[in-house]
């Protein structure tokens, strides 16, 4: 990661979330680079014409390889295929209890 995105990765504000699609479950964190401080999963979505969300820190949960559980530091997600997003407080992460 250059010196640029890491400075506008602690500028912006984050926020750890669940998101859901038919084959995964997936926990970690979402940046919003648009420093928005009122509806920030509703900016972040709505906020441009994208395709993809970056998603830090994440720990993905396989529905289809009975429930196996990967970490990744960074992941592209089509947002077309993303069912619900919902923001977790950390304290009610299931990665806490499971890693």
């Amino acid at each position: 990661m250059n010196w640029f995105a890491k400075v506008m990765t602690q500028l912006a504000r984050k926020e750890r979330v669940q998101i859901l699609t038919e084959d995964y479950e997936i926990e970690g964190w979402l940046y919003n680079p648009g420093f928005s401080t009122r509806r920030f999963l509703s900016d972040l979505l709505n906020g441009a014409n994208k395709n993809f969300i970056a998603v830090t820190d994440c720990y993905i949960t396989y529905n289809k390889k009975d429930g196996k559980i990967e970490h990744l530091d960074f992941l592209q997600l089509n947002i077309k295929y993303v069912v619900l997003i919902k923001p977790i407080e950390t304290t009610e992460c299931k990665t806490n209890d499971n890693i």
